[in-house]
């Protein structure tokens, strides 16, 4: 063992292991079997190839008609307010006749607060919600009042079209209990 190393071992020789290793040659189409292109000779051959793409014209938008609310809008000047959006009866906690927690905070953003009282009002009807306003602390009126009527309708007719398409009878049944009061 304390003969001298083999020729191949010996520094600077024939196949020594400890010189670095040899980056493998970057392969170029060729190697791969194919030629590459040059990337306009391929976008003309693209073009011949693949049919043209033509955008279908713009529809215009159907003229509003005087005296209808604009679907879910909230008009300018409104102020906006952090809310849940979607405050219904599945998403309050209830320990008897008292409200002590509200879930499912997913939908939350600032938006306008007639989407919170809707919920409520499809829900529970007018008195209850009348009671909460009266501890509501930001503005609110008549404009409001009307704004949250049309939002608890077009909720309880979605939750009414979600029964019906889905077989889901339990919507469908809370839809037809909320109706006299939200069409009232």
């Amino acid at each position: 063992m304390g003969g001298p190393a083999p020729r191949r071992l010996r520094r600077g020789g024939r196949g020594h292991a400890l010189r670095a290793p040899q980056r493998p040659r970057r392969r170029t189409g060729r190697d791969r079997g194919r030629r590459r292109r040059h990337p306009r000779r391929l976008a003309r051959r693209s073009r011949r190839v693949l049919p043209r793409h033509r955008p279908r014209p713009h529809r215009r938008a159907a003229p509003r008609r005087r005296g209808l609310p604009r679907r879910g809008t909230t008009p300018v000047g409104t102020p906006l307010v952090f809310s849940h959006n979607d405050l219904g009866a599945e998403h309050l906690l209830a320990d008897g006749g008292t409200v002590v927690g509200v879930i499912d905070w997913t939908d939350a953003s600032v938006s306008d607060p007639a989407r919170d009282f809707s919920r409520l009002h499809r829900d529970f009807g007018p008195a209850t919600h009348d009671a909460v306003l009266q501890h509501y602390q930001g503005p609110y009126g008549p404009a409001d009042a009307e704004r949250t009527r049309f939002f608890a309708r077009c909720g309880l007719l979605e939750d009414a079209a979600y029964g019906l398409r889905t077989g889901a009878d339990a919507y469908l049944r809370a839809a037809l209990a909320s109706f006299p009061h939200t069409f009232d």
